[in-house]
Parts: C-alpha cells; sequence; structure tokens
C-alpha cells in the first residue's frame, strides 16, 4: 500500500505547523505505522525533535553529501539521504538553511522522487518551511491531504485563511487535482480565545470548511526527552488529544 502523503500547511508565522506534525506523527507510529517525514523547513526542527535535538546524524549526512538538497542537486539518491530515526521512523532532511535558494526541483522532479519511496511507508508526512516559497508548492504537488493550522487569535475570518487556500487551489488546477483540504485546526488556545475559537468555526462552517471538534491548549503542547533517545514524555491530554484528532481525520489505514 502506497503512503498517504500529509502536510499541516499555513501561510502563517508560529501557527504549530512542526508541532503538530510531530505529535500526529508519533502517535501513528504508536500504532505500529510506517513513517516517513520529509522536513522541508531547512533547519533540521522536526528531524531534531525526533531524535532528541541531537543534530550529529544530520550533520555527518550533510558532510557526506547525503540530504535533500544533495537529492535535488544530484549528488546522492534519495535512498542514501533517507535516516532511520528508530523501528519505522525515518526522517529526509534538507539539513542546511536553503530559505535564500532558488527553486531547486520541479514539481515533476519531487513528483517522481515522491513515487520512488512512497510505497515503502504508510505514511508520508511533509513538514513545511515558515514562510511560502517554492517548498510549499512541491508539498502541495504531492500530498494527498492539507490541514490547516490556525491562530484564532491572528485568524478569525475565512478571508484571513485566503493566501493557503488560493495557493491550495491553484496547485490543485494546475498539478496535482487529488490534493484535499482535510479542514482548520486550532492551535495554541487559552481560556481567553475559546470564544474566538469557537466563532471562528461558525464562519468557516458558513464556507463549508471542516474545522476539527479540538484545539490544542497551549499548556499541553509539552514535549521532553532524554538525550539521544527518543523518549516522549507528554501531558496524557495530549495522548487523548492526538488521538482524537486522527480519529476525525479519518486516515488510519
Amino acid at each position: 500500500m502506497m503512503g498517504h502523503i500529509m502536510t499541516y500547511i499555513s501561510d502563517y508565522h508560529s501557527v504549530g505547523k512542526t508541532t503538530l506534525t510531530f505529535h500526529t506523527v508519533w502517535r501513528l507510529h504508536e500504532k505500529g505505522y510506517r513513517i516517513l517525514v520529509i522536513d522541508f523547513d531547512g533547519q533540521g526542527i522536526t528531524f531534531s525533535f525526533m531524535c532528541g535535538l541531537d543534530t550529529g546524524r544530520l550533520k555527518e549526512k550533510v558532510k557526506e553529501k547525503q540530504s535533500l538538497y544533495h537529492v535535488f542537486i544530484g549528488d546522492c539518491k534519495v535512498q542514501d539521504a533517507i535516516i532511520s530515526v528508530t523501528e519505522r521512523l525515518d526522517v529526509l532532511s534538507f539539513g542546511m538553511n536553503l530559505s535564500y535558494m532558488q527553486p531547486m526541483a520541479s514539481i515533476e522532479q519531487f513528483q517522481q522522487l515522491i513515487d520512488e519511496i512512497k510505497d515503502q511507508y504508510d505514511y508520508i508526512f511533509i513538514d513545511v518551511n515558515s514562510s511560502p516559497d517554492w517548498r510549499y508548492a512541491l508539498t502541495l504537488s504531492v500530498a494527498d491531504n492539507a490541514i490547516i493550522p490556525v491562530d484564532c487569535s491572528k485568524q478569525a475570518n475565512v478571508s484571513d485563511c485566503m493566501g493557503i487556500l488560493n495557493l491550495i487551489d491553484s496547485i490543485r488546477e494546475q498539478f496535482h487535482s487529488q490534493v484535499q483540504i482535510l479542514g482548520f485546526v486550532a492551535n495554541f488556545v487559552d481560556d481567553n480565545e475559546l470564544q474566538s475559537y469557537e466563532n471562528f468555526k461558525r464562519r468557516m462552517a458558513m464556507h463549508r470548511y471542516t474545522v476539527f471538534d479540538i484545539y490544542v491548549p497551549v499548556s499541553d503542547v509539552i514535549y521532553t526527552f532524554t538525550d539521544g533517545d527518543v523518549a516522549i514524555k507528554q501531558k496524557q491530554s495530549v495522548y487523548a488529544l492526538f488521538d482524537k484528532l486522527i480519529e476525525q481525520l479519518a486516515i488510519i489505514k
């Protein structure tokens, strides 16, 4: 079975794309699924989260010219750039900050690259960088589903989300008709923003967009690690929260 490709994507900074990716991936991994995370951030953030903040292996890969960057410029094959984090969990990272660079791969090239590896995994999650650029187009050109994280204190109406919605529509029309928006997830909500969250849900429903019936409280987004290991201690509420999100996403194979 080929990998189901998903991304949390937004044109806003600091709405929790990487945090949501991390928790969703980890809960699916604990359920026994084979997962690849493509770290398009360019700073190794997701990779660092999953490897206990130890970037030594990533740096070694870069030194050996084995990263997604090196795949794009033809220095290595994609299989050589994949790093095994633990059993059934791999990462394919940029390995360096490329935010200043011009597009390094065409949509067709990236689609072909993904086709080479997706049947090895149940899920592929793509963690995008902070600002929309050519990596957003590549991500959406292969994704089956996009989930849009929002900060309800900044994004109160559908008009505040039109940038990313228009980009998804453009990619769907030109390159990848199968990409679908699963819905919105409100992230980093505190007690003072519950009314904003409810208002956002109501307004988005008027435009027939799904807002998942959960929000991620600030106090519950907690992750700690043991050095060099993937030992994760989370509040029990986080486990329940992401189990509920995964259930609502209806992506379990």
